[in-house]
Parts: structure tokens; C-alpha cells; sequence
């Protein structure tokens, strides 16, 4: 149930963030908010996942995301 009504949000907010701001700050921001996600959710082993540390490289990996997102919104 939880399912359908995130991924109900998720289309929802997509169909109405377009026209404000832009198809590809929308596929920016949907794809680093998942990639910012995965870390955390390494990190405690969500639903038996094996646990992985949170690295220096994945830290930077993650920044550089985040910039990228904002360079695609801000130009």
C-alpha cells in the first residue's frame, strides 16, 4: 500500500515541478535525492542489505551529485 501511494506522490509532484522548473532540475534532483538515499540506507543495512561504511570517495561521489544538481537548476 505504502508503494502505490509514494510512487502516486512521486508522479504527482514530477507532473507539477516540470513547468516550474524544468524537466532536466527534476531528473537532476529525482536521481541525487536517490543516490543521496542509497549511502544512508547502506549504511544500516536497510531490509537485510549487507552494511557498507560510508567512504570518502562515496561522500565525494554524493557532493558532486549535489552540485551538479544545483549547476543544472541554477543555469
Amino acid at each position: 500500500m505504502a508503494g502505490g501511494v509514494l510512487g502516486a506522490f512521486y508522479v504527482f509532484s514530477n507532473i507539477m515541478l516540470t513547468p516550474m522548473i524544468g524537466a532536466a532540475a527534476v531528473m537532476a534532483l529525482s536521481v541525487t535525492g536517490q543516490l543521496l538515499a542509497g549511502p544512508a540506507l547502506d549504511k544500516v543495512g536497510f531490509m537485510g542489505m549487507a552494511v557498507r561504511e560510508i567512504s570518502l570517495g562515496r561522500v565525494a561521489g554524493a557532493l558532486m551529485l549535489v552540485a551538479g544538481a544545483v549547476m543544472i537548476r541554477a543555469f
